[in-house]
């Protein structure tokens, strides 16, 4: 990996690469380069190189550097989904689903704690929500690192709620802060291989659903 590459392009790409591996049909994309132009097709890989996207007439390779934004997907309603990729530093990835929009704004190493940062917004409609931080009926969030090893959350917040089971009423369109430590994490451990972050959400009947974000590498 060349050295020029920074860890918020280093996120980006593994984050993709591990979206071209997944046994699925083809992924609808839209890519905003940074002078705003746009360009739609279907997802291929994405190496050092850039980001390869098939259209109807070739392939094309775009260089990462000159991307701001890769969008998959449609804008959801109710449980559908799509995930949104951002190349400044403040926002890595962002996953819309369940009529929210999850935004990991950063995950930081803190003692022997990880913290998990987003902000949460309700897309289209006010909405209760509940984190699942800790032991609630067997309900949990959870964090794995590059070597298999499991963690849970020590508290959770939520807006100006904090605890086990933090619940706030999220008014649509606006953005709340919420954040979860995981405790007992050796200073060793450098990625995230998978968040599993477990919530309630009056926007869908079952309970609780989930919210993934993999490969992210630990702030020191």
């Amino acid at each position: 990996m060349r050295k020029a590459l920074t860890v918020c392009f280093l996120t980006l790409l593994l984050s993709l690469q591990a979206l071209a591996q997944e046994p699925r049909p083809k992924r609808r994309v839209t890519i905003t380069l940074k002078d705003d132009k746009t360009m739609t097709g279907y997802f291929v890989k994405a190496d050092e190189s850039g980001v390869v996207v098939e259209t109807d007439d070739a392939r094309t390779t775009i260089k990462l550097d000159s991307v701001k934004l890769i969008a998959f997907g449609n804008i959801p309603t109710n449980s559908q989904s799509s995930q949104v990729f951002r190349t400044d530093r403040r926002s890595s990835l962002r996953v819309e689903q369940y009529g929210l929009s999850f935004e990991l704004t950063g995950i930081k190493m803190s003692g022997g704690s990880v913290i998990c940062e987003l902000t949460i917004t309700s897309i289209e409609r006010d909405s209760e929500m509940t984190i699942y931080g800790g032991d609630l009926n067997g309900n949990v969030s959870r964090l794995y690192d590059e070597s298999g090893g499991e963690y849970r959350v020590g508290t959770a917040q939520l807006g100006s709620r904090s605890g086990v089971a933090p619940t706030l009423k999220l008014v649509a369109g606006v953005p709340v802060k919420a954040s979860l430590r995981f405790i007992n994490v050796p200073q060793e451990v450098g990625r995230v291989t998978l968040l599993n972050f477990g919530l309630y959400t009056s926007n869908v009947f079952a309970s609780p659903v989930y919210v993934q974000f993999r490969n992210i590498p630990i702030e020191k």
